[in-house]
């Protein structure tokens, strides 16, 4: 399933790792170089590159992907619509909340402040996406529409989208009351009921009304081999990334050493 549908999405993915790329050399050349507004703004723009692609990406992706007997038969520029340059909107605002929220929790004064301003805004971009993918997702799929409007389905499907809107209600309430924590864990909580609603609404397809995942699965040894990898690795990645929290754990200090 990857390689099929990364024929459609090359520019896209190649745009991400560039603007991966170019954030870790911002970061690195941000420290050393004297020139330090020049190299957060370039590591601001790369992070909007990232951002960009993978909105794009996963709007591509959402829009539909052209593929034949296993083989992508569309264009190289199919990933590009209005549908796609809405998700993007998406993407970045959902990415620029979490940024916001989280600084919320590391900041104080004037940067705080100003972050539960634009968590307002970034919030209501988010549910107005939400609400477009919404609608877009059965019009242009009948299949989608007819298993979501179907009973009993629709008493599922409705689930998701409710804990999403009330996520959302809770986070605008949060941000009023001007809570720390709360506003990120509610972004957080945004975000997984998004997805979970995305999965269940495709599911059994991996490719969206092209390649399910039986189709897409590799055989049993292959798979094997690949989870006990994988499974070998997770808990160095959670114990890596709660070892990092709690080092980096308070509020930034502005007047410390090495702050910028």
């Amino acid at each position: 399933a990857y390689g099929t549908v990364l024929h459609g999405l090359y520019i896209p993915i190649i745009l991400m790792l560039l603007g991966f790329m170019l954030r870790g050399v911002s970061f690195e050349f941000h420290e050393l170089s004297e020139r330090k507004a020049f190299w957060g703004a370039m590591f601001g723009f790369g992070s909007l590159l990232a951002a960009v692609a993978q909105g794009f990406a996963l709007g591509g992706l959402l829009n539909g992907v052209k593929v034949v007997d296993g083989v992508y038969v569309g264009d190289v520029w199919d990933w590009l619509s209005p549908f796609s340059l809405i998700v993007v909107l998406g993407v970045v605002a959902g990415y620029s909340m979490l940024g916001s929220t989280y600084l919320i929790i590391k900041t104080q004064d004037d940067i705080q402040a100003g972050c539960y301003q634009r968590g307002q805004l970034l919030a209501w971009i988010m549910l107005a996406v939400g609400a477009v993918v919404t609608v877009w997702t059965p019009l242009q799929y009948p299949q989608i529409f007819a298993r979501w409007l179907t009973t009993p389905n629709i008493y599922f499907f409705a689930v998701l989208p409710a804990l999403a809107v009330l996520s959302f209600v809770m986070l605008l309430r949060a941000l009023k009351r001007q809570d720390e924590v709360a506003p990120f864990a509610w972004t957080m909580m945004i975000f997984l009921f998004s997805f979970a609603g995305l999965a269940a609404t495709w599911y059994p397809y991996i490719v969206p009304g092209s390649v399910t995942i039986d189709e897409a699965a590799s055989d049993t040894s292959t798979l094997v081999f690949m989870l006990i990898g994988i499974g070998m690795l997770i808990p160095v990645m959670i114990t890596y990334n709660v070892y990092q929290y709690i080092v980096f754990r308070g509020k930034i200090d502005p007047d410390a050493e090495h702050a910028y």
